[in-house]
């Protein structure tokens, strides 16, 4: 039981993903451990949200076992709901992340599950977090085609900042939606984009406008520039202004305040 495969994911992590809440019970007084994770960073939490979507996702290259299990889903699709309830009574965060800073709304929002991302937002998670490639839950619901997700993101939980917002490869999520083939979710998206770029463009990105827009924005103190930084564009920026870290935190405080 405490034995993984060569991703370090266990028994519990499979029934968890499967949404099989009597197995996982049994596991657990097993002595289970549910803080366990995989090589990665996955807990029992992350796969339980995972597998309330649909097919696809990170187990695409896992042919034969994956087509295995969606046979045995579409049998029985499971109680995922019982199952993170479960999992969060018995200490897991809602908030917990993987060693890509992938929280469990990005496991949510990466297999389409909207029944999944109101769970968490009933249970206080943070839907804005970003992992360090600098996608959100936004990037991930995008990717999948999920029109009714990225509305009620977009529309419903203040993440339209995120449609601005550029990863590591300095693509925004319509670029994903279209890169992905949804042109009509991408043509949306892109509505919605130019028309908070042309309120913060009128605005001047006041502070009241990042109140109402709160994307995660870092004034350099030396350059003066407002810019969107991940960690990795924050720290090369530092390099080139020789400007600390901790100054950057200060101006990010103050700007927001």
């Amino acid at each position: 039981m405490k034995h993984g495969n060569k991703t370090g994911r266990n028994a519990l992590h499979w029934a968890a993903r499967n949404g099989r809440c009597a197995v996982v019970r049994e596991l657990l007084k097993a002595g289970g451990d549910p803080f366990a994770c995989s090589k990665s960073g996955e807990n029992g939490l992350h796969w339980c949200l995972w597998g309330w979507g649909s097919s696809g996702g990170p187990e695409k290259s896992e042919s034969k076992q994956a087509e295995a299990e969606k046979e045995d889903q579409e049998e029985d699709p499971g109680d995922h709901e019982a199952v993170a309830s479960l999992l969060v009574s018995k200490g897991l965060d809602v908030d917990s992340v993987n060693h890509h800073n992938c929280s469990c709304v990005h496991w949510a929002a990466a297999n389409g599950s909207y029944a999944a991302c109101q769970w968490l937002l009933a249970h206080k998670a943070d839907l804005s977090v970003l992992n360090k490639s600098g996608h959100g839950a936004v990037n991930r619901a995008a990717w999948e085609g999920n029109a009714e997700l990225v509305a009620w993101l977009v529309q419903d939980q203040g993440l339209r900042w995120q449609l601005l917002y550029r990863d590591d490869e300095a693509r925004t999520p319509v670029d994903l939606a279209r890169m992905a083939g949804h042109a009509s979710l991408a043509d949306y998206m892109q509505r919605e984009a130019e028309s908070l770029q042309a309120v913060l463009d009128a605005s001047e990105a006041t502070p009241e406008v990042a109140a109402r827009f709160p994307q995660p924005r870092l004034a350099c103190t030396r350059c003066k520039s407002a810019c969107f930084f991940t960690q990795n564009k924050l720290e090369s920026h530092e390099k080139e202004c020789n400007v600390g870290l901790n100054q950057h935190a200060n101006a990010a405080e103050s700007f927001a305040q």
